[in-house]
Protein backbone atom coordinates (compact mmCIF):
# COMPACT_ATOMS: atom_id res chain seq x y z
CA UNK A 1 0.00 0.00 0.00
CA UNK A 2 2.89 2.52 1.09
CA UNK A 3 4.78 1.81 -2.66
CA UNK A 4 1.06 2.07 -4.64
CA UNK A 5 0.48 5.60 -3.02
CA UNK A 6 3.86 6.84 -3.39
CA UNK A 7 3.14 5.78 -7.62
CA UNK A 8 -0.08 8.13 -7.20
CA UNK A 9 2.02 11.11 -8.16
CA UNK A 10 4.56 10.86 -10.86
CA UNK A 11 7.51 13.16 -11.01
CA UNK A 12 8.82 15.09 -13.96
CA UNK A 13 10.96 12.02 -15.93
CA UNK A 14 7.77 9.71 -15.43
CA UNK A 15 5.50 12.18 -17.25
CA UNK A 16 8.08 12.65 -19.83
CA UNK A 17 7.77 9.01 -20.46
CA UNK A 18 4.30 9.01 -20.33
CA UNK A 19 3.98 11.76 -22.78
CA UNK A 20 6.26 9.70 -25.16
CA UNK A 21 3.63 7.24 -25.07
CA UNK A 22 1.11 9.24 -25.81
CA UNK A 23 2.39 10.22 -29.15
CA UNK A 24 3.52 7.31 -30.05
CA UNK A 25 -0.28 6.19 -29.29
CA UNK A 26 -1.03 9.20 -31.80
CA UNK A 27 0.93 7.63 -34.30
CA UNK A 28 -1.12 3.87 -34.24
CA UNK A 29 -4.23 5.91 -34.17
CA UNK A 30 -3.26 7.56 -37.05
CA UNK A 31 -2.37 4.14 -39.05
CA UNK A 32 -4.98 2.81 -37.64
CA UNK A 33 -7.55 5.11 -38.94
CA UNK A 34 -6.46 4.92 -42.74
CA UNK A 35 -6.58 0.90 -41.89
CA UNK A 36 -10.19 1.34 -40.98
CA UNK A 37 -11.68 0.36 -44.57
CA UNK A 38 -14.61 -2.06 -45.85
CA UNK A 39 -12.94 -5.34 -45.67
CA UNK A 40 -9.73 -5.15 -43.01
CA UNK A 41 -9.80 -7.24 -40.27
CA UNK A 42 -9.30 -6.36 -36.80
CA UNK A 43 -6.04 -7.94 -36.61
CA UNK A 44 -4.53 -5.62 -39.73
CA UNK A 45 -5.87 -2.96 -37.36
CA UNK A 46 -3.58 -3.83 -34.36
CA UNK A 47 -0.72 -4.44 -37.11
CA UNK A 48 -0.78 -1.38 -38.68
CA UNK A 49 -0.64 0.00 -34.99
CA UNK A 50 2.43 -2.07 -33.86
CA UNK A 51 4.23 -1.33 -37.48
CA UNK A 52 4.20 2.33 -36.84
CA UNK A 53 4.73 2.55 -33.09
CA UNK A 54 7.95 0.13 -33.38
CA UNK A 55 8.92 2.25 -36.55
CA UNK A 56 8.26 5.76 -34.22
CA UNK A 57 10.60 4.48 -31.12
CA UNK A 58 12.91 2.90 -33.37
CA UNK A 59 13.03 -0.39 -31.42
CA UNK A 60 10.45 -2.97 -30.47
CA UNK A 61 7.98 -2.27 -28.11
CA UNK A 62 4.37 -3.80 -26.39
CA UNK A 63 1.49 -2.52 -28.56
CA UNK A 64 -2.06 -4.58 -28.18
CA UNK A 65 -5.44 -3.80 -26.52
CA UNK A 66 -8.96 -4.14 -27.42
CA UNK A 67 -9.75 -4.01 -30.83
CA UNK A 68 -13.83 -4.47 -31.45
CA UNK A 69 -15.63 -4.13 -34.69
CA UNK A 70 -19.53 -4.15 -35.25
CA UNK A 71 -21.62 -5.90 -32.89
CA UNK A 72 -18.67 -6.92 -31.08
CA UNK A 73 -18.49 -3.60 -29.80
CA UNK A 74 -21.19 -4.62 -27.56
CA UNK A 75 -18.54 -7.07 -25.65
CA UNK A 76 -16.70 -3.67 -24.54
CA UNK A 77 -13.13 -5.09 -25.16
CA UNK A 78 -11.61 -8.33 -26.58
CA UNK A 79 -8.44 -8.92 -29.06
CA UNK A 80 -8.35 -8.22 -32.11
CA UNK A 81 -10.02 -11.14 -34.70
CA UNK A 82 -10.28 -12.17 -38.29
CA UNK A 83 -13.34 -10.43 -38.65
CA UNK A 84 -13.84 -8.00 -41.51
CA UNK A 85 -14.64 -4.95 -41.00
CA UNK A 86 -17.69 -4.09 -42.92
CA UNK A 87 -19.52 -0.41 -44.26
CA UNK A 88 -20.79 2.01 -41.71
CA UNK A 89 -19.59 -0.27 -39.06
CA UNK A 90 -17.78 1.14 -36.24
CA UNK A 91 -14.63 0.35 -34.22
CA UNK A 92 -13.60 0.73 -30.34
CA UNK A 93 -10.09 0.48 -30.06
CA UNK A 94 -8.44 0.56 -26.52
CA UNK A 95 -4.57 0.67 -26.88
CA UNK A 96 -1.98 -0.07 -24.71
CA UNK A 97 1.41 0.34 -25.31
CA UNK A 98 4.53 -0.44 -22.85
CA UNK A 99 8.04 1.32 -23.17
CA UNK A 100 10.32 1.65 -20.20
CA UNK A 101 7.92 -0.26 -18.22
CA UNK A 102 5.63 2.52 -18.14
CA UNK A 103 2.24 1.73 -19.32
CA UNK A 104 -0.28 3.96 -21.82
CA UNK A 105 -4.01 2.98 -22.19
CA UNK A 106 -5.80 5.53 -24.69
CA UNK A 107 -8.86 4.53 -26.18
CA UNK A 108 -10.66 5.34 -29.72
CA UNK A 109 -13.84 4.72 -31.70
CA UNK A 110 -13.57 4.96 -35.50
CA UNK A 111 -15.82 4.21 -38.11
CA UNK A 112 -14.99 1.92 -41.34
CA UNK A 113 -14.53 4.38 -44.50
CA UNK A 114 -14.43 7.56 -42.08
CA UNK A 115 -18.63 7.25 -42.98
CA UNK A 116 -20.37 7.75 -39.44
CA UNK A 117 -24.18 8.08 -39.10
CA UNK A 118 -25.76 10.79 -38.19
CA UNK A 119 -26.69 9.18 -35.08
CA UNK A 120 -23.00 7.93 -34.50
CA UNK A 121 -21.92 11.77 -34.90
CA UNK A 122 -24.55 12.85 -32.23
CA UNK A 123 -23.74 10.22 -29.71
CA UNK A 124 -19.79 11.18 -30.23
CA UNK A 125 -20.15 14.79 -29.78
CA UNK A 126 -22.55 14.02 -26.62
CA UNK A 127 -19.55 12.51 -24.98
CA UNK A 128 -16.87 14.80 -26.19
CA UNK A 129 -19.15 17.62 -24.43
CA UNK A 130 -19.21 15.30 -21.16
CA UNK A 131 -15.93 14.67 -21.26
CA UNK A 132 -14.60 18.45 -21.30
CA UNK A 133 -16.86 19.09 -18.36
CA UNK A 134 -14.76 16.42 -16.70
CA UNK A 135 -11.74 18.32 -17.59
CA UNK A 136 -13.06 21.25 -16.10
CA UNK A 137 -14.58 20.01 -12.88
CA UNK A 138 -11.20 17.68 -11.98
CA UNK A 139 -9.18 19.56 -9.42
CA UNK A 140 -7.00 18.82 -6.86
CA UNK A 141 -9.05 17.84 -3.75
CA UNK A 142 -11.81 16.53 -6.05
CA UNK A 143 -12.98 12.91 -5.17
CA UNK A 144 -12.95 10.26 -8.14
CA UNK A 145 -16.41 8.72 -6.89
CA UNK A 146 -18.27 12.16 -7.39
CA UNK A 147 -16.57 12.53 -11.29
CA UNK A 148 -18.11 9.10 -11.31
CA UNK A 149 -21.39 10.21 -10.31
CA UNK A 150 -21.32 13.61 -12.27
CA UNK A 151 -20.44 11.71 -15.73
CA UNK A 152 -23.38 8.69 -15.37
CA UNK A 153 -25.83 11.92 -13.82
CA UNK A 154 -24.67 13.83 -17.38
CA UNK A 155 -25.06 10.72 -19.62
CA UNK A 156 -28.61 9.73 -17.74
CA UNK A 157 -29.70 12.79 -19.05
CA UNK A 158 -29.50 11.58 -22.72
CA UNK A 159 -31.09 8.39 -21.52
CA UNK A 160 -27.24 6.49 -21.35
CA UNK A 161 -25.46 4.70 -18.58
CA UNK A 162 -21.62 3.31 -18.89
CA UNK A 163 -21.62 0.19 -17.66
CA UNK A 164 -17.94 0.08 -16.59
CA UNK A 165 -15.12 1.89 -14.60
CA UNK A 166 -15.04 5.40 -15.85
CA UNK A 167 -11.20 5.51 -15.37
CA UNK A 168 -8.01 4.86 -13.53
CA UNK A 169 -4.38 6.02 -13.14
CA UNK A 170 -1.34 4.62 -15.39
CA UNK A 171 2.29 4.32 -14.77
CA UNK A 172 4.12 0.91 -13.96
CA UNK A 173 1.26 -0.74 -13.80
CA UNK A 174 -2.04 -0.86 -16.15
CA UNK A 175 -4.31 0.02 -13.70
CA UNK A 176 -3.14 2.66 -10.55
CA UNK A 177 -4.92 4.73 -8.65
CA UNK A 178 -6.99 7.18 -8.47
CA UNK A 179 -9.86 4.23 -9.82
CA UNK A 180 -12.81 6.52 -11.19
CA UNK A 181 -15.71 4.22 -9.49
CA UNK A 182 -18.78 4.15 -7.79
CA UNK A 183 -17.12 3.29 -4.25
CA UNK A 184 -13.58 5.17 -4.87
CA UNK A 185 -12.08 6.58 -1.38
CA UNK A 186 -9.23 8.35 -4.02
CA UNK A 187 -8.73 12.06 -4.06
CA UNK A 188 -7.30 13.91 -6.98
CA UNK A 189 -3.95 15.21 -6.26
CA UNK A 190 -1.56 17.44 -8.17
CA UNK A 191 1.02 15.51 -10.31
CA UNK A 192 -1.37 12.23 -11.38
CA UNK A 193 -1.80 11.22 -14.99
CA UNK A 194 -5.16 9.59 -15.52
CA UNK A 195 -7.09 8.26 -17.99
CA UNK A 196 -11.42 9.39 -18.02
CA UNK A 197 -12.81 6.43 -19.78
CA UNK A 198 -16.70 7.33 -21.16
CA UNK A 199 -18.27 4.70 -22.91
CA UNK A 200 -21.96 4.04 -24.34
CA UNK A 201 -22.88 0.37 -25.13
CA UNK A 202 -26.89 0.20 -25.84
CA UNK A 203 -28.12 -3.27 -27.96
CA UNK A 204 -29.52 -1.33 -31.08
CA UNK A 205 -27.59 1.94 -30.37
CA UNK A 206 -24.57 3.06 -31.92
CA UNK A 207 -21.71 1.82 -29.45
CA UNK A 208 -18.58 4.72 -28.80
Amino acid sequence: PDIENMRRIKDKQEKKFLQALARLSGYGYQAIQKKCVPGATEIDLLLAAKEICVKKNKRDLFVFGDFVSGKRTLEIGGEATARKLCPKENMIVDLWLVKDHYWSDTCRTFFVGNNATVKQKSLLLMLKDIQLLVEKTIRPGVKAVDIYWQIQNDLKKYGYTCPHHLGHGIGLDFWEPPYITSDSTDVFEKDMVFTIEIGVYEIGRAHV
